[in-house]
């Protein structure tokens, strides 16, 4: 249950409507996370900026970009998030022993190398906030050096949403089937 009532354009001053039409025309529509956001509206103006980069602009493929969401949200037990994202994940080609991997927290001994890396790097981000110099190497390998910022940028972005949604209460949209293990 929302502990914040979900806001609509008409709650907003007139001078801050904008942001809503600009939320709606970045994402499709404004979902739940954002309508909560927006009981802060400078506050949502910022993560909003910062998704429409990691989600649509930074260097990150779609397969990397939905897998590393996959684990922060199943890391952070996030149902919205994890719900929303892992038929994306599926839909952009993330395999699904992946998805199993992230979903179940199984290891990723027989994952293909791609897959492994992505996972081995967003857990050592949200389990110990740092990634070894090996679980760096291979990312940035695989990647190259703005891949590898995008990506912890991703981690952190997502672990922050997630976060925000979780402590707001927010609620599944109504068309979203609950894909997170009890």
């Amino acid at each position: 249950m929302p502990r914040l009532p979900y806001v609509a354009r008409e709650d907003l001053p007139k001078d801050l409507r904008h942001m809503y039409e600009d939320i709606a025309q970045g994402r499709g529509h404004v979902p739940h996370p954002f309508k909560l956001l927006l009981n802060s509206p400078g506050a949502c103006a910022h993560v909003s900026a910062l998704g429409q980069f990691v989600r649509f602009k930074s260097t990150l493929s779609a397969p990397v970009r939905e897998l590393a969401i996959l684990v922060v949200s199943r890391h952070i037990n996030c149902d919205y998030e994890y719900s929303y994202h892992e038929p994306v994940a599926r839909k952009v080609g993330v395999s699904e022993a992946a998805i199993n991997a992230a979903k179940f927290r199984k290891s990723t001994v027989g994952l293909p190398a791609n897959e492994a890396a992505v996972i081995r790097f967003s857990r050592s981000l949200v389990r110990r906030y740092r990634a070894s110099d090996a679980t760096y190497r291979a990312i940035e390998k695989m990647l190259g050096p703005q891949g590898a910022v995008d990506l912890a940028v991703g981690v952190g972005y997502y672990w922050l949403l997630g976060v925000a949604m979780d402590t707001l209460g927010v609620t599944l949209e109504p068309e979203m089937k609950p894909l997170l293990p009890k």
